[in-house]
């Protein structure tokens, strides 16, 4: 089997894992408080559909961990904090 073919079958290997691990991660449901980290939280929110974790509906969930202004929280998400 050529090189080429190989590192197809991982790729496509790895892609499956990755999605059958995201689509576990939405369960259970996860409070702010315990969550590690504001790329955390968005993926609860965003993937997930985890609407509480914003609260007053200004896009950026669990404050605490994410800062209360969107440039806080896109330096934050860019940090990967």
């Amino acid at each position: 089997m050529s090189l080429v073919i190989r590192l197809l079958i991982v790729f496509v290997a790895l892609a499956i894992v990755q999605t059958t691990a995201h689509a576990q991660s939405c369960t259970p449901k996860k409070t702010c408080t315990q969550m590690k980290s504001c790329k955390e939280a968005t993926y609860f929110l965003k993937v997930c559909g985890h609407k509480a974790r914003d609260r007053d509906r200004d896009g950026i969930p669990c404050e605490k961990l994410c800062g209360k202004t969107m440039k806080q929280y896109k330096e934050r998400l860019a940090a990967g904090k």
